[in-house]
């Protein structure tokens, strides 16, 4: 490889791109046959981090033969090269009449000078005026109001509704960077933007402190939205029951969903699509929050497809996905970060960047739920195309606007499209749009589309245009004053906003995000180790009372409810990303399959499977009992918990512990995207009339191949699938003194009882008398039902 190609493929240029796409870069280059000294070059020219992962993917060889890269820099190709550049003459010493320097010392001024501009914190959002209903839209929609024209091969050749000054001095300000060094560049820019040193604070990448920003902005409407009196449409409390939902498309590698999910924890569930590979979330990278909330879904392959949001059927299959996960309802809060690198073809950033432009503001169409919120990334904002996009968004929103934050880099393009309240009702725009997205498949190479609307039907929305005109030269004025920043500080190194750590620790009290550094989770497993140890938690030690289906008779059944399962019970956390059960005296951890929850949960239930039936070949009928087995899945059923998450439910009233697992269930959802992960349930909870209404009429005994079972249909998830039933597990929402003393109720019902007390008071019954699992006697089993039906019936009977 060329030292040039290696050194332009290591970097980016301008501030475009976040800093995971810069390692993106550095991670996809060869490092073979390369010249040491480039090595040396491109490593000193690296930002910090950057530089630290070029040097792990060095081989020993030209590690050795780079080092020390900051000292070869620094005393003498960098230092060379800068006074090469500084037309430092060889030979004469410095002196009064020879300096070595080319610049006359009357003409320092040649170089802009720079004051330090003024700078408003608290950001001023401007809202575009009210728009009309998108029913009363005064325009048939249909391919005739969609331009199509030849390709421009420079943004000034669009048509545009601005003045023709305003573009061309934002490009002429950023084709003035063309020939001053990438590393030059960066460093210029973390030296001139008064908001670099933010960085991104608790979270893996900076696309989590723009979210924040933006969150601020509108009084924290998008993880906390309002309706008009001011109240919360979704409370961010456990106590809740409905979950907060939103979509995350084309923001890998998650950044977005990181901050939803650290402001609303297990109270969201998330889904996202985004392209594989080099862009695919890093859901393991997530430093402040859990990611288990949060499902990937990459289109018409589902988990295997590719993620392109720009293929018609991925956009259908995702916001099919996304309804059939939210009751047909859709989400509150829709999200999407897309963009790309547009190296060397910086005046074409707009048009290159349409169609993304196009699709994700479709997907937001098909996926928001009514009154829901609206977030999508833009760059430039000067043609038709763009124009007409917002315009059309503008009508399916209560309130519209386009803002740069000022966590975004002000020497780039970027903005965000907010709009707060959807108004639904909007599928003449989005059946548009899907036509629209259409003919980008069917173009030639030199094709492409101009315009979606005519242009007096904008030109007469005059509100409209006239807020659109105000807000584009002010963001160009003020990124082309950045621009220029940029390269008065690239050409004097010495220059430094010195004001960068007091706006840090000011921004970040604003926007509400803690000044420390990311947690680290592998700690958390040590953690709860410490609290549940049989040293501190010898409560764990206790066995269950486990009594055959005669001790009935003695039990007071109707102070419990009944839990009906199969197997032993077991108390399973989730702590440093793994899971982990009690059995035997220790912790050993669970692997048998894949399982997600988030960190610090401790919870009781019982694993077990669920099957699916299908007739043998003797018989068609289930009432036949001749059952053959198919399709089964894990499924783990939660009879209490202590710690869902980072909340503590442990002391709550057992029947609104219950509640929160429910919804906790909920929020941890992924049987339609990972189908063959563990999958959690509340394990549903039976009165003694419900026992008898189940042992009577629900579960049946029935042969396989692997020996008699008594199935029932009892999960709340997989309801059409049968669950083994062995075991009625009788747990009490109060405290008593004795289990069979049923003399006074008074006398023993005392308070309700905390988790660990449930757990030690626990008593199971099975339906035989010895420890087999499966291949039991049908009899047996049978026996064991009819006993336990009895009973239960003739406690109903005295109640």
């Amino acid at each position: 490889m060329k030292p040039t190609k290696f050194i332009r493929e290591c970097e980016i240029r301008l501030d475009d791109m976040d800093e995971s796409a810069e390692f993106c870069e550095i991670e996809n280059v060869s490092f073979e046959n390369v010249h040491s000294d480039d090595l040396a070059e491109v490593c000193c020219s690296t930002a910090s981090s950057g530089s630290n992962l070029l040097k792990r993917k060095l081989s020993g060889d030209q590690l050795e033969n780079t080092e020390p890269y900051e000292k070869r820099c620094s005393s003498g190709k960098m230092i060379n090269e800068t006074m090469k550049e500084m037309e430092f003459k060889e030979g004469p010493e410095f002196g009064i009449q020879d300096q070595g320097m080319a610049v006359p010392h009357s003409d320092h001024h040649t170089l802009p000078d720079w004051e330090m501009e003024k700078m408003e914190i608290i950001e001023e959002v401007k809202w575009f005026p009210p728009s009309p209903s998108p029913l009363a839209l005064d325009l048939k929609l249909d391919e005739k109001c969609i331009k199509i024209g030849r390709r421009v091969k420079d943004s000034r050749q669009e048509d545009s509704y601005f003045k023709k000054n305003i573009l061309n001095d934002l490009l002429l300000a950023k084709s003035e960077l063309h020939n001053i060094k990438d590393w030059r560049l960066r460093s210029a820019r973390s030296r001139a933007n008064p908001f670099e040193l933010i960085k991104s604070a608790i979270f893996q990448n900076r696309a989590a402190i723009k979210l924040a920003n933006l969150d601020s902005l509108v009084d924290f409407q998008l993880t906390d939205p309002k309706d008009a009196d001011g109240n919360s449409i979704v409370p961010n409390v456990a106590e809740y029951p409905e979950l907060f939902y939103f979509a995350d498309v084309c923001s890998g590698p998650g950044g977005f969903t990181e901050y939803v999910l650290w402001k609303r924890g297990w109270n969201a569930h998330g889904f996202g699509m985004t392209l594989r590979n080099d862009c695919d979330f890093r859901l393991d990278k997530f430093t402040a929050s859990s990611p288990v909330m949060f499902e990937a879904f990459y289109g018409e392959d589902g988990i295997d497809g590719d993620g392109d949001i720009t293929k018609g059927s991925n956009l259908e299959s995702f916001s099919n996905f996304v309804l059939k996960n939210t009751d047909q309802k859709g989400v509150h809060l829709f999200m999407a970060d897309g963009g790309f690198s547009v190296v060397g073809e910086e005046i074409l950033q707009e048009v290159l960047s349409k169609r993304i432009y196009l699709c994700q503001s479709l997907c937001g169409l098909l996926v928001l739920r009514k009154g829901g919120t609206f977030l999508c990334k833009f760059f430039d904002t000067f043609t038709p195309f763009t124009v007409d996009l917002i315009c059309l968004l503008w009508h399916c929103f209560d309130k519209l606007t386009l803002h740069k934050p000022h966590s975004s880099r002000p020497g780039n393009s970027e903005k965000y499209v907010i709009g707060i309240g959807f108004r639904g009702n909007c599928k003449q725009i989005s059946d548009y749009l899907i036509k629209a997205n259409l003919m980008f498949d069917t173009f030639k190479a030199d094709e492409d589309i101009r315009q979606l609307l005519p242009s007096n039907f904008v030109q007469e929305a005059n509100e409209f245009m006239s807020h659109f005109m105000e807000i584009n030269e002010q963001l160009s004025a003020r990124q082309i004053s950045f621009l220029k920043k940029y390269k008065t500080f690239s050409e004097n190194r010495t220059l430094r906003d010195n004001r960068q750590q007091l706006i840090r620790e000011y921004c970040l009290n604003l926007w509400k995000i803690p000044d420390e550094s990311a947690k680290n989770f592998t700690q958390s497993a040590e953690m709860i180790f410490k609290l549940l140890s049989p040293r501190n938690a010898s409560w764990l030690l206790e066995k269950r009372i486990k009594v055959d289906a005669s001790w009935l008779q003695r039990l007071n059944i109707v102070q419990h409810l009944v839990v009906a399962g199969f197997g032993e019970a077991t108390v399973l956390i989730a702590g440093g990303n793994n899971l982990y059960y009690f059995h035997e005296k220790e912790w050993k951890e669970f692997d048998c399959v894949e399982a997600y929850l988030p960190n610090n949960t401790v919870i009781f239930g019982s694993f077990t499977r669920c099957y699916s039936t299908a007739a043998s070949s003797s018989s068609c009928s289930i009432e036949s009992n001749n059952i053959k087995l198919t399709e089964k899945v894990s499924l783990f059923r939660i009879i209490d918990a202590a710690w869902l998450g980072d909340v503590n439910v442990e002391n709550f009233p057992y029947q609104q512990r219950l509640q929160l697992v429910a919804k906790f269930c909920k929020a941890i959802d992924k049987r339609y995207s990972i189908p063959k992960a563990l999958h959690f349930e509340a394990a549903p909870l039976l009165t003694p009339l419900d026992v008898v209404h189940l042992l009577q009429h629900q579960v049946k005994l029935m042969s396989s191949e692997n020996g008699h079972w008594i199935l029932a249909k009892q999960s709340t998830v997989f309801p059409d699938y049968f669950i083994p039933v062995q075991t009625l597990m009788f747990v009490s929402k109060m405290k008593f003194e004795n289990p069979f003393d049923d003399s006074s109720k008074e006398k023993n019902y005392s308070n309700f009882q905390n988790f660990r007390e449930m757990f030690v008071d626990r008593i199971a019954v099975q339906f035989y008398e010895n420890d087999a699992d499966s291949c039991l006697n049908g009899d047996i089993l049978e026996n064991g039902r009819i006993s336990c039906l009895q009973t239960f019936q003739n406690a109903v009977q005295k109640a």
